[in-house]
């Protein structure tokens, strides 16, 4: 996390340059304090019009630099938090269907929202303040050396105490903190099941079974929620605790000196607002610095989620023949297809046929490195697929699936994928989409205003607007009438100059007669 920290050092050192002005403002406002209570002592009006103008100068600086301080400071978080979440986006989209989907969607969109806030609040914020506070602790303790050597002495050797016990709060912190985002995604995922699944439980009449699963969910949540606050509050609090034990033997060692006669009633005055602006700090920062070992284990995570980008291959690629050759493959140690060979011709169509879970998406997936290949090769074009990028090969190989994803918007702005420089109403036009539906919403609930059919053509438009030469269609007509199905299948046939691919269950002699090759798994 360092890294995304230094990347914005031009916001980091103004945020401690300012930081170091409201140290320096609060040593005058301690000092001024003291002058006006040694002027009161000496009967020297003088002195006090002039203390008491330094002080509530000092005061108006401190709230401007506290203002500024926290305007940049969220800055800063920002930023930082924004290019995390974009490295995260960019490394998300280098991965392969099936390992993206090897956790479930709950598990991201905690990291996205329940995670990253956590992080910003206890990481970076946190950081920038324990920064700050160190600084203003600094510049004050620096200022009571010059009040009194002995008290800085007893200050420094009472401060350490606080410092040491709170390591104690650390692992306990850390655990609460990640068993919490642990249960928030469980959570998150029984909600989207009992939202997405709404319809189907109101037609079985099944709320019964889902609420009290819900709640279940929920429950366990709220009690990570209490021990996670619990723990966060006995950390907070007793490292204050502590702090304040502290301040007062300080303070009590400072009024001794006066009583001593080894300090001035000023002097008093001074090293307790001094002792306030060291003791508040510190409590804050070592607050700050536990809460930031908490997030260990959520920094981790997010950063081996970054990194993790295992498709390699350098090779661009290149258009040609795609030939298995004794390919073995499936999912998890599971092989689902064995010794499969075949060539495919560049620019040729072809009907993958075969019984249900014979392994055709399986066969077809692995174009996109979405299987596991435990025996033989794939190339296109002489060249294996394994060589070639992830990247080049998405822009060149289009897999359309059975079920058609939808996004908000309209149904133009759903083909073109929201970029305007396509010849999206030509391409919707061929694919027998009529214009007025093209500004029709689409997508969350209005997507379940359009029929199967319409869905599926708005999927036979977006491969007609793509520009690759290799097009999968997976089962395009699963659950449609006859008629529309024929309509779907006469649309895909007009498709010319691409190698097509279409995965069905249809053994019509005659709709098989279209293609130029029928392979049966």
């Amino acid at each position: 996390m360092s890294t995304y920290i230094f990347k914005f050092k031009y916001l980091l050192i103004p945020e401690l340059l300012i930081a170091t002005l409201r140290g320096i403002s609060e040593v005058l406002l301690s000092f001024s304090m003291g002058g006006i209570t040694n002027a009161a002592v000496d009967h020297n009006t003088h002195l006090l019009f002039l203390s008491s103008l330094i002080c509530m100068g000092s005061l108006l600086a401190i709230y401007v630099f506290y203002v500024l301080e926290n305007y940049l400071r969220k800055t800063l978080s920002g930023k930082c938090l924004y290019s995390i979440k974009k490295d995260l986006y960019e490394s998300l989209s280098k991965k392969t269907e099936r390992e993206f989907h090897h956790n479930p969607d709950s598990w991201y969109l905690n990291i996205l929202q329940s995670d990253m806030d956590v992080l910003e609040r206890d990481y970076f914020d946190a950081m920038w303040r324990m920064a700050n506070m160190f600084i203003q602790s600094l510049f004050c303790m620096i200022a009571l050396a010059f009040v009194s050597v002995k008290l800085f002495v007893i200050f420094a050797v009472v401060s350490f105490i606080p410092e040491i016990i709170s390591r104690f709060f650390k692992k306990p912190l850390a655990k609460t903190k990640d068993a919490f985002s642990k249960q928030n995604t469980i959570c998150i995922q029984k909600q989207k099941e009992f939202i997405g699944g709404f319809d189907t439980i109101f037609h079985f009449a099944k709320s019964h079974v889902f609420i009290p699963k819900l709640l279940t969910e929920d429950k366990n949540l709220e009690l990570k929620r209490r021990k996670k606050d619990v723990y966060n509050v006995m950390a907070s609090y007793g490292a204050t605790t502590l702090n304040m034990i502290a301040s007062i033997i300080c303070m009590a060692s400072a009024a001794y000196f006066v009583a001593v006669r080894e300090l001035r009633f000023g002097d008093l005055t001074t090293s307790t607002q001094l002792l306030n602006y060291i003791f508040t700090p510190l409590n804050a920062a070592i607050g700050c610095f536990v809460t930031v070992l908490s997030t260990a284990s959520l920094r981790e995570k997010i950063i081996s989620l970054i990194n993790d980008r295992k498709n390699g291959g350098l090779q661009t690629f290149e258009n040609g023949n795609i030939v298995y050759s004794n390919v073995s493959l499936g999912y998890d140690n599971h092989t689902i297809v064995e010794n499969f060979s075949h060539t495919f011709v560049q620019g040729k169509k072809y009907a993958i046929i075969g019984t249900s879970g014979a392994g055709k998406s399986t066969i077809m997936k692995a174009l996109l490195k979405g299987t596991d290949v435990t025996e033989g090769t794939i190339t296109i074009n002489n060249e294996d697929i394994n060589n070639i990028s992830l990247d080049s090969l998405c822009q060149n190989v289009l897999y359309i699936p059975q079920n058609t994803f939808l996004f908000e918007g309209t149904v133009r702005e759903n083909i073109n994928f929201f970029e305007e420089n396509i010849k999206t109403d030509e391409y919707a036009k061929l694919a027998s989409l009529p214009e007025k539906m093209l500004d029709q919403k689409a997508g969350g609930d209005h997507g379940k205003q359009l029929s199967g059919g319409e869905m599926t053509r708005i999927s036979v438009a977006r491969a007609l607007c793509s520009s690759a030469p290799i097009m999968i269609f997976d089962e395009p007509t699963s659950g449609l009438d006859p008629n529309t199905a024929k309509e779907i299948e006469n649309l895909i046939s007009k498709i010319t100059g691409k190698t097509i691919f279409v995965i069905t269950h249809n053994w019509d002699e005659q709709y098989l007669s279209t293609f130029e090759d029928i392979v049966q798994i």
